[in-house]
This record gives structure tokens, sequence and C-alpha cells, in this order.
């Protein structure tokens, strides 16, 4: 049997600021803040003061946090 191989398997996680989070998700950078605080966003601290979130965490976030009445029109 031929086993095919999955090409987002090796790929490396991208990693964004709070900055560029707010920007991606087009919402201020204190409703990220406050999201991160409410644990709605998984984070890690990548040194004193810079906190990193992954980009697939806000795609995960996007697509959870999307009304269906509002992706079905």
């Amino acid at each position: 049997m031929l086993e095919t191989k999955d090409p987002l398997k090796d790929r490396p996680e991208t990693y964004v600021t709070l900055k560029e989070a707010a920007k991606y998700l087009r919402v201020s950078y204190r409703t990220v803040y406050r999201w991160l605080s409410q644990g709605r966003l998984k984070f890690f601290r990548a040194g004193a003061g810079s906190t990193r979130i992954p980009l697939s965490e806000l795609d995960k976030f996007i697509a959870e946090n999307t009304s269906k009445t509002q992706t079905e029109e």
C-alpha cells in the first residue's frame, strides 16, 4: 500500500505578536489582550514581555466563533 506524505506535517508553526494577531482578527490590540487573559486564545511567552500566538490558534478561534448563519449567507 502506498503511503502519501502529509505536506503539512513537517511545516513549522507560524507565531504572531499581539499586534499582528489584532490586525489578523481585525480587532484592537486590547481585545486580543483581553481574550488572552480570559483564556479564549492559547499563547506562550517567548521572553520578558514577548507574547506569541500560533497562527493556527487564530484560525481555530475564527472558525469556532463565526456563527453558521453568517457563513451560510
